[in-house]
Parts: structure tokens; C-alpha cells; sequence
């Protein structure tokens, strides 16, 4: 493989890597409260009011309210996404089935408030499609994120869980606009509201990175990685070397075969080594350089030195949790015809542990001893919320802005 395509590769792998990368429900965290924002954008104080709005209606009703933000969903439909999410949770009480989600994907533009099936009544249905276009969606197009969160927290708290009113707003007004001079029965108006200006979510951005940049991030990485691992090699062996105050000429394939010894063309054969010959035009003297492939799986022989060895391992006998293995390791040069064989023993496999099969390398991965009954995940950490094991069927109102 020469050093151009190697190089190719290298971006290629890393392009596909990341660019494949697509949010699942699985890769969501449960919030260590109610709420969480994957996306860094929501200011840390709009969250703190939304438990504090979910805290109350836990308090006095027993339904459990949960906000998510994302960045997109890569052109998924959010509806499927949120009731798979909802139902992985188990969001409200197992037996009352009132839990509801309020499910952001900013990127898209999309809503959805999801009810349990224990309350997703018409009537609540209906309060949840003008909650999203009369008090969300505005804010939204304000550019107010804190508020569209919070008010539609408050919203969910007075229409869908019948919670004692608060004094109603009048126009869909920056959160940093909202007055708390009169007291409200509601704990969530107890405190002063946060003042949310342009510059401090700004900061919050930056403070804040989010699942959704990892893909760019690792993307820049990998990107760099190829420019350093394989874009020097390529514009080394590019560039002619100089003699007698010239640049050398490269060799021709017909031409470059009597430079290289058996060995060399044998590690070409391979794909291990790429060998590029230049030559001075005036005093006839050849330079040879040699790029390494490093995708290639073949190492240097320890008779004859040219990369040109390879391995195989064969599994004998599988360790089990009760005996170790045993395998047979042989190494073979494509050029000298050096061969050896030995025995390698694979260790016995630790209880609660699994191991990927014969005629490879044992790799153990631990078992999750959590379980999988509805509502809980055994890989949710311990200090994340575990919520009542609620249900829905996917009814509740979306929206777009």
C-alpha cells in the first residue's frame, strides 16, 4: 500500500467514524434530577428552576416531569425517539402511568411533550399542543431558551397536573423579565428569578461542552492525527533529494527493480514497506527511502530483518471460568521461509465475565448485574434518578419553530 492511499485511508476511517455517529436512547444519561441538556446550551439556572417546577409537582401530585435537550436527532423522527426514551426511564409512577417529558432537539427545531398513558386524556392533550405553541414555541423564536424551559415547566405544573395556578404572565417576556414582587403559593416563585442575558448563556456555551460537539471534536483529532502520521511520510518521499546542486529524478517502475534486493521486493509484495528511488542525473548516484504501511499487520523477521512476518494464533482449548486455555501461536516470513511455533496460555476467565470466541484473542468484558425489568437501566449510574417505572403510549403534542 503506498503512502498516498495509507494517508487517504487514515481520513477515510476517521470521516466514517465520526460521521457515523449517531445519538441513540442508550447514549442519553438519566439526570441526576429532572432534567438534562446534552447540547450545553439551556443556563444552568433555567435547569435548577425546571427541578425545582418538577419538585413541586412530585410533592403535591406524585407525577414525575423530566426535560431533555439534544442537538438533532440526524433526521429521525423525535416522536419515536422521546417514547423510547420515556419508556427505557419508566418516567411517572409505575401504577398511575403519569409521568411527562418535555423532549427539545434544538438543531431540528422540534418539540414534543409526551404524556404518560395515565393522563394522556384529550383534554391534556389538547393543553399540551397550546402549551408548545402559545407559551414554548414564542420564547423559542425569541431566541429565549431559559424561558421557553421554565415557562413551559410552569405551564405542565398548572394545565397537566392541575397544580394551583401562579399569577399568569402576559406576553412570552425574557425570563430576565419576569417579576417575583408579589408571593406565590407555588415553591417555584419563591425565589427570585435568574437574570439569563445573551452574554452569560454565551459563557455557558463555552463552559459547557456537550455530547453533540464530541463527533467534530474527535473528527479534528483523527484529522490532525493523519496530517501528522501520514501527510509528512507522503510529502517526504515526494520531495526530491538534492546532488550536485540538483534535484534528483525519480525512478521509473521499469527502472527502480535492480536498486531493490529480494527482500525489499518482497516486503513491497506484502504491503508492509514502499520503497521510493531517486536518482541524480549527474553523478548517477540513487537514494532509496522507504515508507512503512501502518495498516500493515506484518513485523521484521528476526533471521532475515525485513518486514515480512506474520502470525496466527489458533485456540486449542477455551478457558472457562474454572481452567485456563491453551493456543498455538505461528509465525511465518514471507521471505526467508523462517518458521516457528509455540504454546501460549490464555488465563481462566474471572467469574461474571464473558470472553469473544475461539481462534482469536480473548477480550473480557463485565457483565451488568443490574436488571431489565421496564423503567430501570443496569447502565445507569447509581447517583442518576431512578424514576417510578411509568409508561406511554406516545401520545401527547409536537411542534416546530
Amino acid at each position: 500500500m503506498t503512502t498516498l492511499r495509507r494517508y487517504l485511508l487514515v481520513l477515510a476511517l476517521g470521516f466514517i467514524a465520526t460521521s457515523a455517529w449517531t445519538l441513540e436512547v442508550r447514549d442519553v444519561p438519566r439526570p441526576a434530577r429532572w432534567s438534562i441538556d446534552l447540547t450545553g446550551r439551556v443556563p444552568p439556572s433555567a435547569l435548577a428552576r425546571f427541578d425545582e417546577i418538577a419538585d413541586q409537582i412530585k410533592a403535591n401530585h406524585g407525577g414525575e416531569l423530566a426535560l431533555v435537550v439534544v442537538s438533532s436527532l440526524d433526521g429521525r423522527a423525535p416522536r419515536p425517539f422521546a417514547t423510547d426514551l420515556f419508556n427505557q426511564w419508566g418516567l411517572g409512577r409505575k401504577d398511575e402511568n403519569d409521568g411527562t417529558l418535555l423532549f427539545l432537539a434544538l438543531d431540528d427545531r422540534s418539540i414534543e411533550l409526551l404524556l404518560g398513558s395515565g393522563i394522556d386524556d384529550s383534554l391534556r392533550q389538547a393543553a399540551s399542543a397550546e402549551i408548545i405553541e402559545t407559551v414554548i414555541i414564542p420564547r423559542l423564536r425569541a431566541a429565549d431558551l431559559a424561558s421557553a424551559v421554565v415557562e413551559g415547566a410552569e405551564q405542565c405544573a398548572e394545565r397537566i397536573y392541575r397544580l394551583p395556578a401562579r399569577a399568569a404572565t402576559p406576553s412570552p417576556a425574557p425570563l430576565a423579565d419576569l417579576k417575583t414582587s408579589e408571593p406565590h403559593q407555588d415553591s417555584w416563585a419563591k425565589r427570585p428569578l435568574p437574570n439569563v442575558s445573551p452574554s452569560s448563556a454565551s459563557d455557558t456555551r463555552n463552559d459547557r461542552r456537550g455530547l453533540a460537539d464530541m463527533p467534530s471534536v474527535v473528527f479534528a483529532l483523527l484529522l490532525l492525527a493523519g496530517l501528522a502520521v501520514g501527510g509528512w511520510p507522503f510529502l517526504r518521499s515526494r520531495r526530491p533529494p538534492r546532488c550536485c546542486s540538483t534535484r534528483m529524478i525519480r525512478m521509473s517502475e521499469a527502472e527502480r527493480g535492480v536498486h531493490l534486493t529480494a527482500g525489499q521486493r518482497a516486503e513491497e509484495l506484502v504491503g508492509s514497506v514502499t520503497y521510493t528511488i531517486w536518482k541524480c542525473t549527474t553523478c548517477q548516484r540513487t537514494e532509496v527511502r522507504e515508507n512503512h504501511s501502518l495498516l500493515s499487520t506484518f513485523d521484521r523477521c528476526p533471521k532475515c530483518t525485513f518486514r515480512t512476518l506474520t502470525s496466527a494464533r489458533s485456540v486449542i482449548s477455551d478457558a472457562t471460568t474454572e481452567q485456563s486455555g491453551s493456543a498455538k501461536v505461528t509465525q511465518s516470513c514471507h521471505h526467508c521461509l523462517h518458521r516457528t511455533e509455540a504454546l501460549e496460555t490464555i488465563p481462566v476467565v474471572p467469574r461474571y465475565q464473558t470472553s469473544y470466541g475461539s481462534g482469536r484473542r480473548t477480550f473480557p468484558f463485565t457483565i451488568s448485574r443490574g436488571t431489565s425489568s421496564r423503567g430501570s437501566s443496569s447502565s445507569s449510574s447509581s447517583s442518576s434518578r431512578s424514576f417510578g417505572g411509568g409508561r406511554s403510549s406516545g401520545r401527547g403534542a409536537s411542534g416546530k419553530w
